[in-house]
């Protein structure tokens, strides 16, 4: 698995900003249910970060970029929140639900990283929006199945590319999104642990 990160990330980087598009694609996720399968959802955010890097000129700071970036497949099931208890095809809720969150972190940290210190006002409104969409999930059909330590995951590294495009500037809607996160603590937020405090300082320093 780290391995398979490894190199992931350094294809991204080996053809950084070229364009390339037959090597893009090798980082695009499954196109179907059954391929989602045979990769761990955490690699699809480095593979999708990955894409990023290579279609560097291509990335975009719209939620409609973000949305392209997931299959339309992906994208329909998630539109319609199956019933768990009622699912005639037998659909792998977790598997699917951690890897929509996966793939639409990896497109927000591409974001972050594509428009760093830019103060762009587009991007900032899209990562904002996804960090109150996983804020919101606890109970509703993707934070019940992808798991809390998924969405704690998630809301860290959006904060992380939110701070990264407002990087050095101290901007307070960003500092006030960073100590509500920050304020959560206590038995009621056991996945906030020791790795989540860690990823919250490091947006602070880069805000």
């Amino acid at each position: 698995d780290v391995t398979a990160a490894g190199s992931t990330l350094a294809l991204g980087l080996m053809f950084f900003g070229s364009g390339n598009e037959a090597v893009a694609d090798w980082m695009k996720p499954p196109e179907t249910m059954f391929l989602l399968d045979f990769v761990r959802p955490d690699l699809l955010l480095l593979r999708v970060i990955a894409r990023g890097l290579i279609m560097w000129h291509s990335v975009e700071p719209t939620a409609e970029w973000i949305n392209s970036q997931i299959s339309k497949t992906l994208s329909k099931v998630i539109k319609n929140k199956p019933d768990p208890d009622n699912d005639p095809f037998d659909l792998d809720h977790e598997a699917i639900c951690q890897a929509y969150c996966n793939i639409v972190t990896g497109a927000a940290m591409v974001i972050g990283l594509r428009f760093a210190g830019t103060e762009n006002l587009i991007a900032f409104k899209t990562l904002k929006k996804i960090i109150t969409f996983f804020l919101s999930a606890n109970g509703q059909y993707i934070g019940e199945y992808a798991g809390k330590a998924t969405v704690e995951s998630c809301i860290t590294l959006v904060l992380i590319a939110s701070s990264l495009v407002f990087a050095g500037t101290g901007n307070l809607e960003i500092l006030r999104m960073i100590r509500m996160t920050r304020s959560r603590i206590g038995p009621q937020n056991s996945s906030v642990t020791y790795g989540s405090h860690m990823a919250i300082h490091m947006a602070l320093g880069f805000l």
